[in-house]
Protein backbone atom coordinates (compact mmCIF):
# COMPACT_ATOMS: atom_id res chain seq x y z
CA UNK A 1 0.00 0.00 0.00
CA UNK A 2 1.02 3.27 -1.00
CA UNK A 3 2.11 5.69 2.24
CA UNK A 4 0.75 9.03 1.37
CA UNK A 5 2.59 12.37 2.29
CA UNK A 6 2.34 14.67 4.69
CA UNK A 7 1.33 17.54 1.52
CA UNK A 8 -1.16 15.33 0.65
CA UNK A 9 -2.86 14.58 4.35
CA UNK A 10 -2.42 18.13 5.06
CA UNK A 11 -4.21 19.71 1.92
CA UNK A 12 -6.60 16.73 1.41
CA UNK A 13 -7.38 14.59 4.69
CA UNK A 14 -7.13 16.33 8.06
CA UNK A 15 -8.25 19.37 6.05
CA UNK A 16 -10.73 21.42 8.11
CA UNK A 17 -10.88 24.33 5.93
CA UNK A 18 -13.88 26.08 4.35
CA UNK A 19 -15.53 23.81 1.44
CA UNK A 20 -18.60 24.49 -0.75
CA UNK A 21 -19.95 22.44 -3.68
CA UNK A 22 -20.03 25.83 -4.78
CA UNK A 23 -17.01 27.26 -6.35
CA UNK A 24 -15.90 31.22 -6.68
CA UNK A 25 -16.76 32.78 -9.96
CA UNK A 26 -14.83 35.66 -11.87
CA UNK A 27 -11.45 33.49 -12.03
CA UNK A 28 -8.26 34.37 -12.29
CA UNK A 29 -5.76 33.97 -15.13
CA UNK A 30 -3.12 31.47 -14.68
CA UNK A 31 0.07 32.64 -13.00
CA UNK A 32 3.02 31.61 -14.70
CA UNK A 33 4.94 32.60 -10.51
CA UNK A 34 3.03 29.40 -9.22
CA UNK A 35 3.90 27.42 -11.63
CA UNK A 36 6.67 23.92 -10.53
CA UNK A 37 7.89 21.96 -8.02
CA UNK A 38 6.99 22.68 -3.84
CA UNK A 39 8.42 21.20 -1.75
CA UNK A 40 7.10 20.85 2.02
CA UNK A 41 9.30 20.78 4.79
CA UNK A 42 12.05 20.75 2.38
CA UNK A 43 11.73 16.94 1.37
CA UNK A 44 12.23 15.81 -1.68
CA UNK A 45 9.38 12.99 -0.71
CA UNK A 46 6.92 15.57 -0.36
CA UNK A 47 6.41 17.18 -3.98
CA UNK A 48 3.54 19.01 -5.03
CA UNK A 49 3.73 19.97 -8.50
CA UNK A 50 1.49 22.99 -10.04
CA UNK A 51 0.97 23.16 -13.96
CA UNK A 52 -1.40 24.73 -16.30
CA UNK A 53 -3.92 23.25 -17.54
CA UNK A 54 -5.57 25.67 -19.67
CA UNK A 55 -5.69 30.02 -19.13
CA UNK A 56 -7.91 29.67 -15.75
CA UNK A 57 -7.38 25.77 -14.72
CA UNK A 58 -4.61 24.75 -12.60
CA UNK A 59 -3.55 20.67 -12.18
CA UNK A 60 -2.30 19.71 -9.01
CA UNK A 61 -0.36 16.77 -8.55
CA UNK A 62 1.10 15.48 -5.12
CA UNK A 63 3.81 12.80 -4.85
CA UNK A 64 2.27 11.68 -8.55
CA UNK A 65 -0.40 10.20 -7.25
CA UNK A 66 -3.18 12.32 -6.44
CA UNK A 67 -4.08 15.25 -9.02
CA UNK A 68 -7.19 17.75 -8.81
CA UNK A 69 -8.08 20.90 -10.54
CA UNK A 70 -7.39 24.17 -9.07
CA UNK A 71 -8.75 27.93 -9.56
CA UNK A 72 -7.82 30.90 -8.46
CA UNK A 73 -9.50 34.32 -7.46
CA UNK A 74 -8.67 37.69 -5.84
CA UNK A 75 -11.18 38.98 -3.34
CA UNK A 76 -9.95 42.11 -1.55
CA UNK A 77 -6.44 42.01 -2.59
CA UNK A 78 -6.63 37.94 -0.74
CA UNK A 79 -5.26 35.61 -2.99
CA UNK A 80 -7.68 32.68 -2.83
CA UNK A 81 -7.48 28.85 -4.47
CA UNK A 82 -10.38 26.38 -5.04
CA UNK A 83 -9.00 22.94 -5.01
CA UNK A 84 -11.74 20.65 -6.85
CA UNK A 85 -12.08 17.31 -4.48
CA UNK A 86 -14.38 14.76 -6.11
CA UNK A 87 -17.79 17.11 -5.82
CA UNK A 88 -16.57 19.66 -3.59
CA UNK A 89 -14.51 22.64 -3.83
CA UNK A 90 -11.55 23.07 -0.83
CA UNK A 91 -10.39 27.15 -0.36
CA UNK A 92 -7.31 28.22 0.86
CA UNK A 93 -5.25 31.52 0.96
CA UNK A 94 -1.79 32.10 -0.77
CA UNK A 95 0.76 34.13 -0.62
CA UNK A 96 3.62 33.53 -3.01
CA UNK A 97 6.90 35.68 -2.22
CA UNK A 98 10.08 34.25 -4.08
CA UNK A 99 10.41 30.90 -3.42
CA UNK A 100 7.65 30.76 -1.07
CA UNK A 101 3.98 29.13 -1.53
CA UNK A 102 2.42 30.17 1.74
CA UNK A 103 -0.54 28.07 1.86
CA UNK A 104 -3.69 29.27 4.72
CA UNK A 105 -6.75 27.11 5.72
CA UNK A 106 -9.94 28.90 6.02
CA UNK A 107 -11.36 28.63 9.04
CA UNK A 108 -15.12 26.78 8.63
CA UNK A 109 -16.38 27.80 11.70
CA UNK A 110 -17.51 31.20 10.52
CA UNK A 111 -19.73 29.21 8.27
CA UNK A 112 -22.65 28.76 9.89
CA UNK A 113 -24.91 27.37 7.34
CA UNK A 114 -24.10 25.43 3.87
CA UNK A 115 -23.79 27.58 1.23
CA UNK A 116 -26.88 26.85 -1.16
CA UNK A 117 -25.03 28.93 -3.75
CA UNK A 118 -22.28 30.32 -5.69
CA UNK A 119 -23.61 34.15 -4.35
CA UNK A 120 -24.10 33.07 -0.91
CA UNK A 121 -20.17 31.73 -0.79
CA UNK A 122 -19.19 35.04 -2.79
CA UNK A 123 -21.10 37.18 0.26
CA UNK A 124 -19.46 34.86 2.71
CA UNK A 125 -15.85 35.66 1.50
CA UNK A 126 -16.51 39.52 1.15
CA UNK A 127 -18.26 39.62 4.49
CA UNK A 128 -15.47 37.37 6.31
CA UNK A 129 -11.94 37.68 4.49
CA UNK A 130 -10.85 40.68 6.86
CA UNK A 131 -11.60 39.15 9.88
CA UNK A 132 -8.65 38.65 11.95
CA UNK A 133 -9.56 34.65 12.41
CA UNK A 134 -10.35 33.77 8.54
CA UNK A 135 -7.51 32.25 7.96
CA UNK A 136 -6.00 29.47 10.73
CA UNK A 137 -3.44 26.83 9.54
CA UNK A 138 -0.41 27.67 7.58
CA UNK A 139 1.88 25.32 5.51
CA UNK A 140 4.91 26.81 4.04
CA UNK A 141 6.26 25.18 0.64
CA UNK A 142 9.38 25.78 -1.43
CA UNK A 143 10.24 26.02 -5.13
CA UNK A 144 12.37 22.74 -5.38
CA UNK A 145 14.88 23.75 -7.64
CA UNK A 146 16.01 22.07 -10.95
CA UNK A 147 19.31 20.99 -11.02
Amino acid sequence: MKKYSIVFIILTFISCTLESQFNLPNTKEIDANLLGSWMYNNDPNDIVIISKKDGITYTILVDDCNQSLAYAYNIKNYNIIAILDGDRYLFYGFELKSDTLKILEIDRKLQKVDFNSQEELLLFFNKNINRPDFFTETVYLTRQQLN
